[in-house]
């Protein structure tokens, strides 16, 4: 039987002055299917017992307080982390479940992730997104971008150590998904009219650095986890470091289709097949 191991509050302030909303994260463990149809053993936080690849997406509004229920069905002991404005830890057995009360009093995009073994189980799929909207009406997209080695999960699910300094992904994936089913996914694709407010948020839970470039359009950032002195500059390219999250803002100004993507060519690949990687186009309407 699940037991509550913890309940810890952060940022207490007056209730009647936020919302208050819940969620539910469940470590479950199962089988990835990358774009060429193989698949490589796998982690993540889901929001119901039936493991998805994807991580769920965390969607808030700014001052909201979130009441969060993280539950381990997995058969071994994991973390809990979340880089929200206060750092947030613990520890839970297999069964447990923790209850965590987090508030976010401005826009912004932090990671949640299993902490322990880091960065092996982090790696392995645990690792998702708590996005902050300014409202729940905006016009958003939300972006998880992961890169992976195919041969070094399989290690790691044997039990094996993995050796980082040879570290080699061959699959990169943006929601878990790769070209061209990112464009199918309605929170990863950005389509909007001349003139809209957009907001992309974006956590890269992978190893390696991802410079995503937009063509067509210059994005606003308004919020940066690691560069808070880049905040209101405009840009057309941004080099997204490991457990690093962003908030862009893009007003179109023009119709048409854009390509979006890595400006590392390699992960525009996935199973060295291009452009079967970290590629989508936004598609702006009149």
């Amino acid at each position: 039987m699940n037991r509550l191991i913890s309940i810890l509050t952060v940022l207490v302030i007056a209730a009647s002055a936020r919302a208050q909303v819940s969620d539910t994260l469940k470590i479950n463990r199962g089988l990835f299917q990358l774009v060429d149809t193989t698949f490589m053993p796998y982690m993540a936080f889901n929001s119901t017992d039936t493991f998805q690849q994807r991580n769920h997406l965390i969607r808030v509004v700014q001052g909201d307080v979130l009441e969060l229920i993280v539950i381990n069905n997995d058969t071994v002991q994991h973390g809990f982390a979340l880089d929200a404005p206060v750092v947030l830890r613990d520890t839970l057995s297999p069964g447990d479940t923790g209850v965590y009360n987090v508030s976010f009093p401005s826009i912004g995009s932090f990671v949640y992730y299993d902490h322990l073994n880091f960065p092996v189980n982090q790696y392995m799929g645990l690792s998702g997104m708590v996005a902050v909207r300014r409202s729940s009406g905006s016009h958003d997209f939300f972006w998880n971008l992961k890169e992976h080695e195919k041969s070094m999960n399989e290690g790691i699910d044997q039990g094996g150590v993995p050796n980082w300094s040879n570290y080699d992904p061959d699959y990169f994936t943006i929601n878990s998904l790769s070209n061209p089913f990112i464009n199918e996914d309605s929170t990863s694709r950005i389509v909007g009219q001349v003139g809209d407010t957009v907001y992309l948020y974006i956590s890269n839970t992978g190893r390696s650095i991802h410079s995503i470039h937009f063509h067509g359009f210059h994005e606003l950032i308004l919020f940066s986890s690691k560069f808070p002195n880049q905040i209101n500059w405009f840009k057309d390219s941004f080099p997204v470091y490991p457990m690093e999250t962003l908030v862009l803002r893009i007003i179109p100004d023009k119709e048409g289709e854009y390509p979006v993507h890595d400006h590392n060519l390699v992960a525009v690949t996935s199973g060295n097949i291009y452009p079967n990687g970290m590629f989508s186009t936004m598609l702006i309407s009149p």
